[in-house]
Parts: structure tokens; C-alpha cells; sequence
């Protein structure tokens, strides 16, 4: 991310949804009955830090959207954990199969841009950073990713602890815009990368050792893409891939396979990642 050195590094004009997403086994039994989010972490439940990161930031519209099997234990954290100076509104959705699924079901009470963040991540980023960051490259999305880390083998030769499910080959041009996004488990034989973006990008770079933290920034034009298209389920593995992925091609292309395309508030002329 570049270095932004503001001193009122506060956004209360936007929306946080923190998405606590349908548990995936990682950390059972852990996670019986419970959302990772409400486990102990020196003491304090993992939501508790993510509140701490968005008052610091000085948003005050937090929207929590889980799946129906969670009501009891959120609402009891929400009962504990009080805060005067945000307002968390608990949202709960039935048939969840992905985050993508908990967005879609707060579309109306979205009124602009938004921050978007996965439940079970800890982090002291400072989201008016990113926040800004959006702003001065006029970005369609932008996302917070960091280094893999790094371990020694048996061997004492260096590798990546990551999981395979989290592993993805990630393009980034010489100012950090990210150009390509796949999964590692997807690709069978060779990541494809198109024609028009060969031509627009003469330095990109492909990386193995990155991870999506889950922190990301939307203009409001992607939540009405989201509202009008059922088909996306994960945020990370299926939306956010399909919209870095069509980068660089052609107005007619993108306002027919992206309709929501029309709200966008600036000229189009390609999407930002």
C-alpha cells in the first residue's frame, strides 16, 4: 500500500459489513456452534479487535451479517461488548453459501462506497489508508494483501506456510494495481492471461506468495453488480477474480457483461483494481 501520512485519518462517512461467513472445517472443533469471529484471542473475542480497527478509523455504521445459525451467540456478544460511539446493526440471512451472499442481503442499506471485511482477520491497518488510497486512484476495488509467511522445512529450506485453498497467483503492475487474481487449485495446467491486458501492461509481475487478507474497499456500482447477479457466491475465490480479471477490455464488452456498469460516477474506460 502506498505510505499516506494525513493527519485526521478518520472515514464516518462510510459503511463497514463485517461478513461472518458459514464455517469451513479449519478449525473444528473449535468452531462447533460458534463463528471463528467469537473465539478467544488473549482474552477477547476476535470481533472485539476488528471493532477496535474501525473506531479507530472513526466509522460509526458498522452492519454485521451472519448466517441464521448464529443469532444467539452474536446477539449476546453485541450485549457484552458495548460501544457509544458506533452503531452495530447484526443482519442474519438464511441460505448463506458465501460472503457474497451476506452482501447481497444488505444492499438497501448501503448509501455509497463501502469497506468490506471478513470476520476472521485481525489487523492495526489503518482503513482510512485504504480508504484514501481508493480515493486518489479513483478505484473501482481496492484490497489490502500481504506476504505469506515463511517457515523452514525438515530440510532447513525455506517455504510458504499457506494454505492451498488460500494460495492464489496474484499479477501486479510497477505501481501495486492488481491485474490478475486466481486461484493456485484452480488452475489445471497454465494461468491464461488476455491479449488486451499483454498490450496495456508492459511490466507485470506474478506472485505466489501473497494473501488476500479480506479487507477491501467497493464503490457502491459493485454492490448493485452483486444485487442483480446471483451466480457469485465467494468473495474472494468468485467476485472479486471475475471483476480484476476483466480489466482492460473494451466499453462494449464490460457494460454488456457488467450492466451495473451504468452507475459507475466517472467515465468508463477500464476497471481499477
Amino acid at each position: 500500500m502506498d505510505n499516506i501520512d494525513l493527519i485526521d485519518a478518520r472515514v464516518p462517512e462510510f459503511q463497514v459489513i463485517i461478513i461472518i461467513d458459514q464455517e469451513d472445517g479449519r478449525l473444528f472443533p473449535l468452531a462447533v456452534n460458534t463463528p471463528r469471529c467469537l473465539l478467544p484471542i488473549a482474552n477477547r473475542k476476535l470481533l472485539s479487535y476488528q471493532l477496535d480497527m474501525i473506531v479507530q478509523s472513526g466509522v460509526t455504521d458498522v452492519i454485521i451479517v451472519s448466517p441464521q445459525e448464529f443469532i444467539i451467540p452474536l446477539r449476546q456478544f453485541k450485549n457484552e461488548d458495548v460501544r457509544d460511539n458506533i452503531n452495530i446493526d447484526l443482519v442474519f440471512v438464511d441460505n448463506v453459501e458465501g460472503a457474497v451472499d451476506c452482501i447481497r442481503a444488505v444492499n438497501d442499506r448501503i448509501r455509497g462506497d463501502f469497506i468490506c471485511i471478513t470476520s476472521d482477520v485481525i489487523s492495526q491497518v489503518n482503513l482510512f489508508q485504504l480508504v484514501t488510497l481508493h480515493r486518489i486512484r479513483t478505484s473501482d476495488i481496492t484490497m489490502l494483501l500481504t506476504n505469506a509467511p515463511i517457515e523452514e522445512n525438515e530440510k532447513k529450506r525455506k517455504e510458504l506456510k499457506i494454505d492451498d485453498e488460500d494460495q492464489e497467483y496474484i499479477g501486479l503492475s510497477e505501481d501495486s494495481r492488481v491485474l490478475v487474481k486466481a486461484s493456485v487449485i484452480d488452475i489445471e495446467k497454465s494461468l491464461s492471461i488476455s491479449k488486451p491486458l499483454l498490450n496495456r501492461c508492459a511490466n507485470l509481475t506474478i506472485r505466489n506468495d501473497l494473501l488476500d487478507v479480506g479487507i477491501y474497499v467497493m464503490s457502491k456500482w459493485v454492490m448493485e453488480f452483486i444485487k442483480s447477479n446471483k451466480s457469485f457466491s465467494s468473495l474472494r475465490m468468485d467476485l472479486i477474480p471475475y471483476l480484476v480479471n476483466r480489466q482492460y477490455q473494451t466499453k462494449e464488452f464490460l457494460y454488456k457483461e457488467i450492466p451495473a456498469l451504468i452507475n459507475r460516477k466517472r467515465h468508463l474506460d477500464v476497471l481499477d483494481s
